[in-house]
């Protein structure tokens, strides 16, 4: 799960480029910092001068060390309780968000539903209207 964090990161502020000089090196650690690695503990500088993959590398053992350090500190059974809590929080955001994208497509569907009933109810009392009009100018009954 970490590698892929740093992958995606890594990944989002690269910008797809493989020069290092294209690459938003101030806020690629100002995030990686608020995710998975403690703060100044790499200086932008010091990315520039590496390749791609020792950039990546890099990272990624310098937040796997982070993560060992706070299990440590924490203690092993603390963490995985963490890690439940964190997973069933986004778990249940996604979920209410799910819930309220569906209640608003189901209200957008309901208002263009009762728009079209009440098109549809109009059209038949028009069409009721000139059909008994029409029996009436004929003289036959409805």
């Amino acid at each position: 799960m970490i590698t892929q964090v740093v992958e995606r990161t890594i990944d989002a502020y690269t910008g797809g480029s493989i020069y290092p000089e294209e690459w938003d090196w101030v806020n690629l650690l100002e995030k990686a910092s608020q995710l998975f690695l403690p703060l100044d503990c790499l200086s932008a500088e010091e990315l520039a001068k590496m390749h791609e993959t020792e950039v990546r590398e890099l990272i990624l053992e310098k937040a796997l060390a982070h993560y060992e350090q706070r299990e440590k500190e924490v203690g092993t059974e603390n963490m995985r309780e963490i890690e439940r809590l964190v997973t069933l929080r986004v778990v249940d955001q996604k979920w209410q968000d799910h819930l309220d994208a569906m209640d608003q497509l189901r209200q957008g569907i309901g208002l263009r539903a009762m728009d079209k009933g009440i098109l549809w109810w109009n059209i038949n009392m028009k069409l009721m209207r000139c059909s008994n009009d029409d029996c009436r100018n004929t003289g036959g009954s409805s």
